[in-house]
């Protein structure tokens, strides 16, 4: 389950407006907006987290994630933001790369056969 809050869903709004993603949106004939949208059926929307650590100093706002994924008992937090990625995990919660979390969940769905 992905987890969100108003907070994470503005910044991904924000993010999907950026030049480099534009091709990938192309690719699957979405618009941001309509990609914002889509995410939206697919996370459990909960409140913004209590509290934010303040360990990421480069850019604070990636505390948020640390914090939305602490509170909300994440198994994994997956980025591309290599100020998360760099950590390499918070508070025993692995931060990978979405290929990385596509090949964890694969091998989670190949052994359950």
């Amino acid at each position: 389950m992905l987890l969100a809050c108003q907070e994470t869903v503005k910044e991904l709004a924000r993010i999907v407006q950026y030049k480099r993603f534009q091709p990938r949106l192309r690719m699957v004939d979405m618009s941001a907006d309509e990609a914002s949208a889509y995410y939206m059926n697919l996370v459990r929307f909960v409140p913004n987290p209590k509290e934010v650590p303040h360990i990421i100093h480069e850019d604070p706002f990636d505390n948020l994630f640390l914090a939305l994924a602490s509170e909300g008992n994440a198994q994994l937090i997956i980025s591309g933001d290599r100020h998360l990625l760099g950590l390499g995990s918070h508070m025993g919660i692995q931060i990978v790369t979405p290929n990385e979390a596509c090949k964890v969940m694969e091998t989670l769905l190949t052994s359950k056969k």
